[in-house]
């Protein structure tokens, strides 16, 4: 399945990510979040822990239109579709 979550670096997207890997079915994730550093420690974390999926990661702010338009063209590029959106990224 191609699995899309937002605001996946840390906190519930970190932890609907790695419930979705770990059923080992070898999903493909495209992550994004705002923070570069912690979205590539968390697609490391997922990728030495659950080989057989693929996480594709890409820095992005959703509250941004067009960063998230880019957002959308690049998972275009890479998928033909999207099984699963969890739509996590949030402000407070």
């Amino acid at each position: 399945m191609n699995i899309v979550i937002t605001g996946a670096s840390k906190g519930l997207g970190k932890a609907i990510a790695e419930a979705f890997a770990q059923d080992k079915k070898g999903h493909h994730f495209f992550l994004c979040a705002r923070n570069k550093t912690e979205l590539e420690m968390t697609a490391s974390d997922l990728k030495d822990r659950y080989p057989e999926n693929n996480i594709h990661t890409k820095t992005c702010d959703v509250a941004d239109k067009n960063a998230l338009q880019e957002f959308v063209s690049w998972i275009k590029e890479h998928a033909t579709n999207i099984d699963i959106l969890v739509n996590n990224a949030g402000i407070y």
